[in-house]
């Protein structure tokens, strides 16, 4: 059976028999050319036909893709035992509900830039160690700035960078075959 090969941020090598495509925007499926993945003999799959991660307890999983369907699933790979590793291709926000609740309440009544300042901030403060694990947002747009010019979707934390600051999943941010 294949295995993919990774190395994390840190110059952790991890190698995993399952791969997870994580990729595309709002249930449309899209699967990024990656070097070796025809000669891959493991089990590849895509989000869209992803269920949970109990078949895969106590098994090297690889999830190429790091927006809202990438993480959830990387946690719901460790939640059920399996061992995670997600593979960061680019910068990208990362914030929680409330965070994003409070952008939409203000966007009602101030301009997006001082939004966008605002929710930055709040994100920056308190996701202030990812730099460390090889997550960094985008330098020159806000959350919601990226996504109306970019169509990239923020990150809404929903556990995942707990379980990465822990080590349970791993952070990748070179993919070597």
């Amino acid at each position: 059976m294949g295995k993919w090969r990774v190395e994390t941020a840190r110059g952790e090598v991890y190698e995993a028999e399952f791969l997870v495509v994580a990729a595309g925007e709002n249930g449309v499926p899209f699967v990024p050319e990656v070097d070796g993945m025809e000669g891959f003999g493991g089990v590849t799959l895509h989000s869209s036909g992803y269920r949970n991660g109990e078949e895969f307890k106590g098994k090297d999983v690889l999830v190429v893709g790091c927006g809202n369907s990438g993480m959830e699933i990387g946690l719901d790979l460790c939640n059920h035992g399996a061992r995670a590793s997600i593979v960061v291709r680019g910068p990208f926000h990362v914030v929680t509900r409330g965070m994003v609740h409070l952008g939409m309440q203000m966007l009602k009544y101030v301009k997006m830039k001082y939004v966008d300042s605002i929710v930055a901030s709040m994100a920056s403060f308190y996701y202030r160690d990812l730099p460390k694990y090889g997550i960094h947002r985008p330098a020159l747009q806000g959350p919601f700035t990226h996504k109306s010019t970019t169509g990239k979707t923020p990150v809404i934390d929903v556990g995942t960078v707990d379980r990465i600051r822990s080590g349970q999943i791993q952070v990748n941010m070179h993919m070597h075959i």
